[in-house]
């Protein structure tokens, strides 16, 4: 798949591996920004979260992506997303093709 491990993001290595790393903002195609924060993971011995899609894989780095501490962060997250939504899903013309819905229901 890849030449080198360390040049690719924990985001980029989930989806290769099909673990489930909610977000927003990321695509291959464009520049990292992390602006979602849906991404955030663990990083064991580290003090604070971080994006996994701006987030470099080091050597042997151990990290945790779906502890309780990520959890509620992220639902946190969604439901500022979801205060300032509109609420015209059933009229949406992304309706039933959309990742607000799609991660709405993961949560």
């Amino acid at each position: 798949y890849f030449e080198r491990i360390q040049d690719l993001t924990l985001i980029q290595v989930s989806e290769v591996v099909e673990l489930i790393v909610p977000r927003f903002c990321y695509h291959n195609s464009l520049s990292i920004s992390g602006n979602c924060r849906m991404c955030l993971i663990e990083v064991i011995n580290s003090a604070k979260p971080v994006v996994a899609c701006g987030f470099s894989l080091l050597n042997k780095v151990k990290v945790n992506t779906n502890t309780k501490r990520i959890s509620i962060i992220r639902e946190s997250i969604l439901e500022f997303i979801l205060l300032n939504h509109p609420l015209d899903c059933p009229i949406c013309d992304s309706a039933g093709e959309c990742d607000l819905q799609d991660i709405t229901l993961l949560f």
